[in-house]
């Protein structure tokens, strides 16, 4: 995780949450952990990738190295805000309660295929 938006400690205690919600929800078993993991990376992945992604954007208009912006200082702040409202508007219970829904919607479908 790149440093410019300081959250790559962030990105770490938000995987660790959804993975001690779906490993440590009580439908999950030792048979059902490549399910939990399947759901936590399709929870995790894009987010991280976003992160991650913006992250560098940041550091190369920081360095005044992009055309959009220049040196052009007073259009900086508005697009540094939207970057860093997807990071501080994720709230734990709500990723947290949507990795259970797609953890228990993946497992009725596996239990159907079966059927």
């Amino acid at each position: 995780m790149l440093p410019h938006q300081g959250a790559g400690a962030s990105q770490a205690l938000e995987d660790g949450i959804i993975l001690a919600s779906l490993l440590g929800h009580s439908s999950t078993t030792a048979s059902t952990v490549p399910h939990a993991l399947a759901t936590y990376n399709k929870l995790r992945v894009e987010r991280a990738t976003r992160v991650k992604n913006t992250s560098c954007e940041l550091g190369r208009i920081m360095e005044f190295a992009t055309v959009e912006f220049g040196d052009k200082k007073e259009k900086l702040i508005p697009n540094f805000m939207v970057r860093y409202d997807y990071i501080w508007e994720w709230r734990a219970e709500s990723a947290v309660k949507e990795a259970l829904a797609l953890l228990q919607i993946g497992r009725a479908s596996c239990r159907e295929r079966v059927s």
